[in-house]
C-alpha cells in the first residue's frame, strides 16, 4: 500500500480547451494558467485552480493521441487522478505488487509520473506523481519549470 501526500490534481479530457478553460475559471473565481504543450504526447493543457483543487483540462492536438483516443470511446469528463507520493519508484514497485498494471512513465526533469491501467482500479486511470513541493503545488511547478 502506498502512502499517497494527498490528491494533487484532477485531469479531464476536454475537446477544446479555451472553452474549458472559460468554463471552469468563472465557475471557479480562478484564472487558468497559460497553455502548455506535450507534442510528443499529442496534447496541449491548462491548469485551473481554485483553493486545494487543481483541475487539468487536457485536450488531444493529434487524433491518434491517448487524449484523443479517450474522448472518443469514453466522452469528454474525467481522464485521471494524480496522486502525489514521496518516491515514485518505490510507490510503483508496492502497486505494481498489489496487481496493478504500470501504463507507463515519464520525467520531465522536474516532475515524474506513472500511470496505471484502469482495469485494476475501478475504470479509472490513477497516476502517481512525484515533484518538490506540497501537494496541489503543480501549477506554481509548471509556471517555474516550462
Amino acid at each position: 500500500m502506498i502512502k499517497a501526500q494527498g490528491l494533487d490534481h484532477i485531469h479531464l479530457a476536454v475537446q477544446n480547451l479555451k472553452q474549458s478553460a472559460d468554463f471552469f475559471s468563472q465557475f471557479l473565481g480562478a484564472k487558468a494558467s497559460k497553455i502548455y504543450e506535450s507534442a510528443e504526447a499529442g496534447f496541449r493543457f491548462q491548469f485551473v485552480k481554485a483553493g486545494p483543487v487543481v483541475i487539468q483540462l487536457i485536450e488531444p492536438t493529434t487524433p491518434d493521441s491517448a487524449i484523443a483516443h479517450f474522448i472518443e470511446h469514453w466522452g469528454e469528463g474525467i481522464h485521471a487522478l494524480s496522486f502525489k507520493v514521496a518516491n515514485l519508484e518505490i510507490a510503483i514497485e508496492q502497486l505494481e505488487s498489489q496487481g496493478l498494471k504500470l501504463l507507463g512513465k515519464s520525467d520531465s526533469g522536474y516532475i515524474k509520473q506513472a500511470h496505471f491501467n484502469p482495469k485494476g482500479t475501478f475504470s479509472l486511470m490513477i497516476e502517481i506523481c512525484e515533484y518538490p513541493g506540497k501537494p496541489g503545488s503543480i501549477m506554481a511547478l509548471f509556471k517555474k519549470n516550462a
